[in-house]
């Protein structure tokens, strides 16, 4: 009691709405009474939301990076707890830096910057082209009894020209993207913010070429 103001502190009360009742036992300088009627207490709820900003889809080149940015905003200005953070969905070899990883509960709004590095190479050879691989290297033991009757020369200029096709099947002329490499790839990187018991997820796109 502080000039006749009951100040009481609590931080057992959920969220929501609770009605609060005071009552006093009484002393020997006053009766014990109790309030007519409740008081309406509103507890915000704890709770958080992370969500993608700047472009939500990018292109990477092997050994390349793509960088993702996202907001991270309580709703009643604090985290239920530290937030920390997962991220799952990326290419096969491809790794990733979070900045900040780790956000404190009373820490408010924050950016997070999501780093990801693709492989160095994202080239081999696709199931679908796998006949032609077999096709090409097969070719030359199938023309085998027609090439014992030609000469030496014409035999070696064949093999030479299918040397030459096989390379150019795998690189694609240079354009890194043949028919025998693997084709540009779309995946759906998802980050995931959890904090206490609530969690939350933002994806965006990431094109692996």
């Amino acid at each position: 009691m502080d000039g006749g103001t009951d100040l009481r502190l609590t931080t057992t009360l959920g969220a929501g709405a609770h009605a609060v009742t005071a009552t006093f036992s009484g002393d020997a300088n006053y009766l014990a009474s109790t309030t007519s009627s409740g008081v309406s207490i509103t507890v915000a709820s704890t709770d958080f939301t992370i969500a993608s900003t700047g472009a939500s889809s990018q292109t990477v080149i092997p050994g390349g990076t793509a960088n993702f940015t996202y907001v991270l905003t309580p709703t009643s200005g604090a985290y239920p707890g530290p937030v920390t953070f997962t991220v799952s969905g990326l290419p096969t070899g491809a790794t990733y830096t979070l900045s900040p990883n780790t956000v404190a509960s009373n820490a408010g709004p924050q950016q997070v910057k999501l780093t990801i590095q693709a492989p160095s190479s994202t080239a081999g050879i696709s199931t679908q082209n796998r006949g032609w691989v077999l096709a090409i290297l097969l070719l030359p033991f199938a023309g085998a009894r027609r090439l014992r009757s030609t000469s030496k020369k014409m035999a070696g200029t064949l093999y030479i020209l299918l040397a030459v096709c096989f390379c150019i099947g795998m690189t694609g002329c240079g354009s890194g993207n043949g028919f025998l490499i693997q084709s540009p790839r779309d995946y759906a990187v998802t980050i995931t913010a959890s904090s206490g018991t609530i969690s939350h997820a933002s994806t965006v796109n990431l094109n692996a070429q």
